[in-house]
């Protein structure tokens, strides 16, 4: 495991064993020109496109379900007016209030 030369006759503990010359100085993937399997291979294209390998299902596109439209003249499609927490909200406005309590970090350090 050091660089100092084991004693005559101690076991060396090191968890590593030392590369040979071949093991040191041999190409990672395999001799030039040599049949056999490389060790790594080579990502395609699609391995190299993250996110965009999924492939588009081939034949007949489903139709588009029509949108739920509202009854014209109907007063609930119209947006819930939320002013404060509380309000048609889901929010506790309990739990806003504690929030509100809590210290700003943009204070001095240490005060």
């Amino acid at each position: 495991g050091t660089d100092m030369p084991t004693p005559a006759g101690a076991v060396s503990r090191s968890l590593f064993k030392k590369q040979s010359a071949s093991e040191a100085h041999g190409s990672d993937f395999g001799i030039p020109g040599d049949a056999t399997k490389p060790l790594f291979k080579k990502n395609s294209l699609d391995e190299m496109t993250v996110r965009r390998t999924e492939k588009p299902i081939e034949g007949k596109v489903p139709a588009k379900p029509q949108p739920i439209s509202p009854l014209v003249g109907d007063e609930s499609a119209k947006p819930v007016v939320r002013q404060r927490t509380g309000i048609g909200s889901y929010e506790d406005p309990a739990d806003a209030r504690r929030e509100k309590r809590r210290p700003g970090k943009t204070g001095r350090p240490g005060k």
